[in-house]
Protein backbone atom coordinates (compact mmCIF):
# COMPACT_ATOMS: atom_id res chain seq x y z
CA UNK A 1 0.00 0.00 0.00
CA UNK A 2 1.60 3.53 -0.82
CA UNK A 3 1.63 6.60 1.06
CA UNK A 4 -0.95 8.58 -0.74
CA UNK A 5 -3.39 5.61 -0.84
CA UNK A 6 -3.46 5.25 2.79
CA UNK A 7 -4.00 8.63 3.43
CA UNK A 8 -6.95 8.84 0.96
CA UNK A 9 -8.08 6.17 3.10
CA UNK A 10 -8.46 7.44 5.66
CA UNK A 11 -9.61 11.33 4.84
CA UNK A 12 -12.19 9.54 3.08
CA UNK A 13 -13.71 7.77 5.08
CA UNK A 14 -12.97 4.35 4.34
CA UNK A 15 -11.86 3.31 7.61
CA UNK A 16 -15.22 3.85 10.34
CA UNK A 17 -13.30 3.99 13.45
CA UNK A 18 -10.98 6.94 11.66
CA UNK A 19 -13.11 8.45 9.54
CA UNK A 20 -15.58 8.82 12.34
CA UNK A 21 -12.96 10.36 14.65
CA UNK A 22 -12.26 13.28 12.22
CA UNK A 23 -16.26 13.44 11.80
CA UNK A 24 -16.22 14.01 15.82
CA UNK A 25 -13.18 16.45 15.73
CA UNK A 26 -15.18 18.49 13.06
CA UNK A 27 -18.44 18.39 14.39
CA UNK A 28 -16.44 19.25 17.92
CA UNK A 29 -14.80 22.47 16.14
CA UNK A 30 -17.90 23.72 14.88
CA UNK A 31 -19.25 23.71 18.09
CA UNK A 32 -16.33 25.77 19.58
CA UNK A 33 -16.34 27.89 16.56
CA UNK A 34 -20.04 28.44 17.22
CA UNK A 35 -19.49 28.89 21.61
CA UNK A 36 -16.45 30.86 20.44
CA UNK A 37 -18.53 33.08 18.09
CA UNK A 38 -21.71 33.45 20.69
CA UNK A 39 -18.38 34.47 23.22
CA UNK A 40 -17.48 37.00 21.11
CA UNK A 41 -20.60 38.47 20.17
CA UNK A 42 -21.84 38.70 23.79
CA UNK A 43 -18.39 40.01 24.88
CA UNK A 44 -18.72 42.88 21.83
CA UNK A 45 -22.52 43.73 23.00
CA UNK A 46 -21.32 44.10 26.68
CA UNK A 47 -18.18 45.97 25.40
CA UNK A 48 -21.07 48.20 23.64
CA UNK A 49 -23.35 48.87 26.84
CA UNK A 50 -20.30 49.68 28.70
CA UNK A 51 -18.49 52.16 26.37
CA UNK A 52 -22.20 53.82 25.94
CA UNK A 53 -22.29 53.88 30.10
CA UNK A 54 -19.31 55.49 29.67
CA UNK A 55 -19.47 58.30 27.08
CA UNK A 56 -22.79 58.61 28.78
CA UNK A 57 -21.19 59.25 31.93
CA UNK A 58 -17.82 61.74 30.38
CA UNK A 59 -20.33 63.52 28.91
CA UNK A 60 -22.06 64.51 32.30
CA UNK A 61 -19.21 65.07 33.87
CA UNK A 62 -17.89 67.30 31.25
CA UNK A 63 -20.61 69.31 31.11
CA UNK A 64 -20.51 69.92 35.17
CA UNK A 65 -17.08 70.62 34.11
CA UNK A 66 -18.26 72.80 32.03
CA UNK A 67 -20.76 74.69 34.34
CA UNK A 68 -18.47 74.85 36.80
CA UNK A 69 -15.65 76.86 34.68
CA UNK A 70 -18.67 79.29 33.88
CA UNK A 71 -19.20 79.97 37.34
CA UNK A 72 -15.75 80.28 37.80
CA UNK A 73 -14.84 83.22 35.34
CA UNK A 74 -18.04 84.54 36.36
CA UNK A 75 -16.78 85.01 40.05
CA UNK A 76 -13.25 85.77 38.86
CA UNK A 77 -14.99 88.51 36.97
CA UNK A 78 -16.96 90.04 39.27
CA UNK A 79 -13.53 89.69 41.57
CA UNK A 80 -11.93 92.10 39.45
CA UNK A 81 -14.60 94.50 38.89
CA UNK A 82 -14.80 94.59 42.82
CA UNK A 83 -11.21 95.02 43.11
CA UNK A 84 -11.31 97.68 40.52
CA UNK A 85 -13.78 99.55 42.73
CA UNK A 86 -12.08 99.04 45.58
CA UNK A 87 -8.78 100.56 43.83
CA UNK A 88 -10.43 103.70 42.57
CA UNK A 89 -12.06 103.70 46.29
CA UNK A 90 -9.04 103.45 48.06
CA UNK A 91 -6.69 106.56 45.38
CA UNK A 92 -10.20 108.58 46.16
CA UNK A 93 -10.03 108.66 49.92
CA UNK A 94 -5.55 109.03 49.08
CA UNK A 95 -6.59 112.09 47.32
CA UNK A 96 -9.30 113.05 49.91
CA UNK A 97 -6.69 112.52 52.50
CA UNK A 98 -3.71 114.79 50.57
CA UNK A 99 -6.39 117.86 50.30
CA UNK A 100 -7.14 117.59 54.15
CA UNK A 101 -3.56 116.81 54.88
CA UNK A 102 -2.65 120.73 53.00
CA UNK A 103 -5.15 122.47 54.68
CA UNK A 104 -4.07 120.74 57.96
CA UNK A 105 -0.81 122.31 57.35
CA UNK A 106 -1.91 125.40 55.89
CA UNK A 107 -4.03 125.78 58.94
CA UNK A 108 -0.56 124.71 61.27
CA UNK A 109 1.43 127.79 59.31
CA UNK A 110 -1.55 130.41 60.16
CA UNK A 111 -1.26 129.03 64.04
CA UNK A 112 2.30 129.40 64.15
CA UNK A 113 2.32 132.88 62.44
CA UNK A 114 -0.45 133.95 65.06
CA UNK A 115 0.41 135.71 68.38
CA UNK A 116 -2.62 134.59 70.31
CA UNK A 117 -1.50 136.26 73.63
CA UNK A 118 -1.17 139.31 72.05
CA UNK A 119 -4.47 139.01 69.90
CA UNK A 120 -6.50 138.24 73.04
CA UNK A 121 -5.32 140.86 75.11
CA UNK A 122 -6.28 143.64 72.55
CA UNK A 123 -8.78 142.08 71.06
CA UNK A 124 -10.48 139.80 73.15
CA UNK A 125 -14.37 139.72 71.83
CA UNK A 126 -13.05 138.87 68.46
CA UNK A 127 -10.56 136.20 69.12
CA UNK A 128 -13.30 134.64 71.20
CA UNK A 129 -15.72 134.93 68.43
CA UNK A 130 -12.45 133.42 65.85
CA UNK A 131 -11.98 130.59 68.27
CA UNK A 132 -15.61 129.50 67.89
CA UNK A 133 -16.39 129.87 64.68
CA UNK A 134 -12.94 127.57 63.88
CA UNK A 135 -14.04 124.84 66.52
CA UNK A 136 -17.32 125.22 64.58
CA UNK A 137 -15.98 124.44 61.55
CA UNK A 138 -13.81 121.78 62.78
CA UNK A 139 -16.49 120.05 64.61
CA UNK A 140 -18.08 120.33 60.99
CA UNK A 141 -15.33 118.71 58.88
CA UNK A 142 -14.87 116.17 61.70
CA UNK A 143 -18.77 115.27 60.98
CA UNK A 144 -18.71 115.25 57.24
CA UNK A 145 -15.43 112.77 57.95
CA UNK A 146 -17.52 110.43 59.94
CA UNK A 147 -20.73 110.59 57.86
CA UNK A 148 -20.64 107.84 55.24
CA UNK A 149 -23.85 109.80 53.75
CA UNK A 150 -20.93 112.81 52.78
CA UNK A 151 -18.65 112.91 49.93
CA UNK A 152 -17.86 116.65 49.85
CA UNK A 153 -14.06 117.05 51.13
CA UNK A 154 -13.42 118.32 54.55
CA UNK A 155 -13.01 122.42 54.55
CA UNK A 156 -15.41 122.72 51.74
CA UNK A 157 -17.73 124.32 53.68
CA UNK A 158 -16.72 128.39 54.95
CA UNK A 159 -19.46 129.36 57.11
CA UNK A 160 -20.83 127.73 60.06
CA UNK A 161 -24.46 126.24 60.39
CA UNK A 162 -26.64 129.40 61.39
CA UNK A 163 -27.45 129.01 64.68
CA UNK A 164 -30.84 128.47 66.41
CA UNK A 165 -32.95 131.75 67.34
CA UNK A 166 -33.91 131.55 71.35
CA UNK A 167 -30.65 130.58 72.90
Amino acid sequence: MSIGSFFGSIFSGAGTAIGGFFSTVKAYIIVAVVVLFLLMAGGFYWYYHWSQAQIQTLTTNQAQLQDALTTQLNNFNQLKKDTDSLVKSYQDLQSRENTVEQQNNELQKQIEQFDFNGNAIKNHDATEKTINTQTQKLFNDIQNLTDPKNTAIPGDQTTPPAKKKGK
